[in-house]
């Protein structure tokens, strides 16, 4: 029985390091923006299931809808534009390159 697809851990483990690296320092805002780009590929790709029946292990995978695979790629481009601004902040500027204060 599988419960939750291999995958999808690793895209919300991504979401959930990006999130924690947003508002770090320079380095951790640029793999803030590594995180979101790199969910992008696995979010698009079929989806992995470890599966068990009477002993012997199996993968089987499983692809997800249009529609969905397409809001979840929606939202991270969201996440992805929120980890640019917050490296532009650090840098000193706002979101169209001029500086602040």
């Amino acid at each position: 029985m599988a419960v939750i697809a291999l995958t999808l851990f690793v895209v919300i483990a991504f979401w959930f390091l990006g999130f924690y690296l947003m508002d770090r320092g320079q380095i951790g805002r640029m793999t803030s923006i590594g995180c979101y780009v790199l969910a992008i590929p696995l979010l698009t790709t079929n989806l992995e299931y470890i599966t068990e029946n009477s002993g012997t292990i199996a993968t089987s995978t499983l692809a997800l809808s249009t529609t969905l695979q397409s809001t979840l790629v929606l939202v991270d481009v969201f996440f992805l534009f929120m980890a640019l601004v917050s490296l532009f902040d650090f840098y000193g500027r706002n979101w169209h390159g001029g500086k602040t204060g």
